[in-house]
């Protein structure tokens, strides 16, 4: 019997679509397979869904199972529920009209059964959360050993960074326009920024991307960069005006963003592919 964990779903989640995918091997008997509801991790509910196949058929079968976990949301969302929640999934065979269980060998996990689940989550959460420890600035033993294990790796890219920096600067140099001034202020822009997973200790979890372009926002604010509402600012600092008001300055900072799909697995060891949103700057502007 195989037991699917679904607390990872969130209960904000809208579902689009469920698939259980399943390798059935030849036999010579049919097979039934029977889904059951969990709300509890000692107590079966009743069974939801059966799958019959006959002998001859073999190879990866998909079954979709998607209103058997949209009932299981919408029961947890009533009042005084369980907050446990999950499926079995059990192989039985018939012989000459006696049923009995299939055992699973170990050698056969490339074939374990698992879920593929398409959603869309109303609330905008932070998965990273749940991978940073509880009062982690305040343990001082862990932050300062996560702080010398960046640094040695930040060490080693600096020394790379470094020796390929003295092989281009010659050409670099000869290169070099005398009509531009390394001292003018740069406008507000995107610029880029590389995030890596490792210097943030998410190595061990984040499967796929290793790192991405996640881009920043720096630059002056111009008047014609600064919005509408940051230009009546801008120009009420200018004049003297409600200096009582203590307004702040036009920032540089992101306008659109763009979202990236990441491949990690979870606290509870699920494997999961998400959509974050908001995760690359693609536009910035004076605010």
């Amino acid at each position: 019997m195989y037991v699917f964990d679904l607390n990872v779903i969130r209960r904000t989640e809208s579902i689009y679509a469920v698939s259980l995918h399943f390798y059935k091997r030849r036999t010579r008997w049919p097979i039934s397979y029977s889904l059951n509801e969990i709300y509890s991790s000692h107590r079966l509910s009743s069974l939801s869904a059966q799958i019959q196949l006959e002998p001859d058929s073999y190879g990866w079968q998909s079954f979709p199972i998607g209103d058997v976990i949209q009932r299981q949301i919408n029961y947890l969302t009533m009042p005084k529920k369980s907050e446990y929640f999950g499926i079995t999934f059990k192989p039985t065979v018939t012989t000459k009209n006696q049923r009995r269980n299939i055992i699973e060998l170990e050698k056969f996990s490339v074939y374990t059964p698992f879920l593929i689940m398409y959603s869309n989550d109303s609330k905008q959460t932070n998965v990273f959360e749940e991978f940073i420890p509880k009062n982690f600035e305040e343990d001082i033993q862990s932050y300062e050993q996560f702080e010398k294990e960046v640094n040695k790796r930040n060490r080693l890219r600096r020394f790379i960074e470094e020796k390929q920096f003295t092989l281009d600067s010659n050409a670099f140099l000869s290169n070099w326009n005398d009509s531009i001034s390394i001292l003018e202020p740069e406008t507000c822009s995107v610029k880029p920024f590389v995030i890596d997973f490792s210097d943030l200790g998410f190595a061990s979890w984040m499967i796929e991307p290793k790192n991405f372009m996640a881009n920043l926002c720096s630059g002056s604010c111009q008047t014609k960069l600064m919005t509408n509402h940051a230009f009546l600012e801008y120009f009420l600092q200018r004049l003297g005006i409600r200096n009582d008001l203590n307004l702040p300055k036009a920032g540089c900072v992101p306008e659109r963003y763009a979202s990236l799909t990441v491949f990690y697995k979870s606290s509870d060891y699920n494997y999961l592919i998400r959509r974050l949103p908001n995760m690359i700057v693609e536009a910035c502007h004076c605010r």
